[in-house]
């Protein structure tokens, strides 16, 4: 690899559009100059000097413990980030990577970035950050674009360049101050965008507040055009923009796609020629934003136990929320719990797979729906075969492979066209897109519904051996995908973790079956009798399975020390 001379930087009049077609180096040195960073366990000492003059975009530090240095420029922010996971939710177009947060390149790489640059000087992170990288090379997740010497404090850094195998889109954009918010509004209009402004929007074309931003979503038609626009017209303006469907961002959609449609339906004139929601659909968006984006950070009481409601929001959402509710003509009690009720009868509560994405870094969310089983475990999954498997014939040899791993199917069915949709929208969040490149969404769309129920449950059960934890679908999923997925490609199979997802899972696929359905797994449970060589089988296969959850506990163990 060779080492690149990175003190001149010039400027660049070309926009992204055109630096599509351009070679790597044109393109990061554009990202540097015009777009986000983001700074990870990095030295002020080690920031390249480039940032330091940078007139687009914004640079955030992020470190274990806020410390700001010394004064800095206005686009500079600082931030604390928890463990080494939280890198992956890196809204960046390039990320620096230094000391401990080298270690995101064997636990979970962001997908957003376009380039990661790798600080080259001996550090124990490297450890685990060689073994990572190798295999993501292997997948073709990353690709090694050379070393780079990058100018900080009158010395060269070397950085180690890595470009993202197809990133996903951020969510964040910024808009030149020439153009301006009115000027943005003028072109979403003449343009007939189909698009509202989600909150905030009270002042425009003023921002609501100095260092605030503009929150829209957008549809799926329109946002490559929007996009082009504001990458051509980089500023200081920040915009923060999602699509209906989700497929361009690596998580789950910002609202499930039904919701988001509704949102978009409701759509009335606003301030300075915008378009914003109407009061209802106002209300229950912002009430989802509050409850589930922001949870108890948002400052609106709560009664769920061990939930304390922060007193550090920079904004009033419980003031606000009472203002709409009125507006709306809507009588509901201003606290969270209430809030979440409202939700459910109104069809806008995330369902629990998607609420269990959530806990992971929602607490609320995660003591009030997942602090106590809900659902009794009945070792009940729901398996998803996608598009793309149907397309090679796979679906077959998924269910002989499930049946040889003693799971009993249930039911499974090729979805309808129609039924397709509604799972899609329905289900994992509206999110359904595992990679591939563009174009390649729909092939990983859901095509068929397997309901299944694992035998080896039964049989612990029967000997009254207890389940303990139970993994047995995530582990016969992980065995599934071993066998048949394509990880250049993207998986083909989707599961439920548990009961709770499953009884859901199935009530959205086989909504004219669930009597039969449940009749059937009930008798299951209490007629189990399997043969003398089926009960040899299932205690072999449930010894294998035993020491397969022992494994993943202990690995589960080791990533969770190792990213903190």
């Amino acid at each position: 690899m060779k080492s690149v001379d990175f003190a001149s930087f010039y400027p660049y009049n070309h926009t992204m559009h055109n630096l599509t077609n351009r070679d790597n180096n044109d393109l990061l040195n554009y990202l540097i100059e015009h777009g986000d960073i983001g700074l990870y366990d990095c030295l002020e000492k080690d920031f390249p000097a480039i940032l330091m003059r940078k007139k687009f975009g914004q640079i955030r530090i992020f470190s274990r413990k806020l410390k700001k240095e010394t004064a800095s420029p206005d686009n500079f922010s600082f931030h604390i980030y928890k463990n080494i996971a939280d890198i992956h939710h890196s809204d960046d177009e390039v990320c620096f990577l230094d000391k401990k947060s080298v270690r995101a390149l064997f636990i979970r790489l962001p997908t957003r970035p376009k380039y990661i640059l790798v600080r080259l000087r001996p550090r124990a992170s490297w450890i685990l950050g060689i073994p990572g990288l190798l295999r993501r090379i292997v997948r073709g997740q990353v690709k090694i674009e050379g070393v780079r010497k990058i100018p900080a404090r009158g010395k060269s850094r070397k950085w180690l360049v890595l470009k993202i195998s197809n990133s996903k889109l951020r969510a964040s954009f910024t808009l030149s101050e020439k153009v301006g918010v009115q000027g943005f509004l003028d072109y979403l209009r003449e343009e007939n965008i189909d698009y509202v402004i989600l909150r905030f929007f009270e002042k425009l074309p003023r921002l609501h507040r100095k260092d605030g931003d503009l929150d829209m979503l957008v549809s799926d038609k329109d946002l490559p055009r929007v996009t082009d626009f504001l990458e051509r017209r980089r500023g200081s303006i920040k915009i923060d923009m999602w699509s209906v469907s989700g497929l361009q961002h690596s998580d789950a959609p910002y609202y499930p796609p039904p919701i988001a449609r509704k949102i978009l339906d409701s759509a009335r004139q606003g301030p300075a020629g915008s378009r914003i929601p109407a009061p209802k659909e106002l209300f229950l968006s912002f009430t989802y934003h509050v409850l589930y984006h922001k949870g108890a950070e948002a400052g609106v009481p709560s009664t769920t136990p061990n939930v304390t409601a922060s007193h550090n929001s920079k904004s009033d959402y419980a003031g606000i929320l009472q203002k709409m509710a009125k507006d709306a003509n809507i009588d509901v009690d201003i606290n969270m719990e209430a809030l979440d009720e409202y939700l459910d009868n109104e069809g806008w509560r995330p369902r629990i797979d998607s609420l269990a994405r959530i806990a992971g870094w929602n607490k609320w969310v995660k003591q009030r729906f997942f602090s106590r089983a809900n659902v009794k475990e009945m070792g009940l999954g729901v398996f998803i075969v996608k598009e793309k498997a149907f397309q090679q014939g796979l679906f077959h040899p998924i269910l002989d492979a499930i049946k040889k791993e003693r799971f009993h199917i249930v039911r499974h069915k090729r979805l309808s066209d129609k039924e397709r949709k509604v799972v899609a929208d329905s289900l994992r969040g509206g999110n359904w897109y595992d990679g591939g490149g563009p174009g390649k969404e729909t092939l990983f769309f859901p095509r068929a519904a397997i309901i299944v129920l694992d035998l080896h449950f039964l049989y612990m059960k029967s000997k009254h051996m207890g389940s303990g934890t139970y993994h047995g679908i995530s582990l016969l999923k992980k065995r599934m995908r071993s066998k048949f997925d394509d990880e250049k490609f993207g998986s083909f199979i989707h599961s439920t973790d548990n009961t709770n997802e499953a009884w859901e899972y199935a009530r959205v696929c086989f909504p004219k079956e669930m009597e039969s359905i449940r009749k059937t797994v009930d008798d299951l449970h209490k007629k189990f009798t399997p043969s003398f060589f089926q009960k040899i089988s299932l205690f072999l296969k449930s010894t294998t399975y035993n020491r397969i959850m022992f494994t993943s506990k202990i690995k589960e163990l080791i990533i969770r020390r190792l990213i903190k």
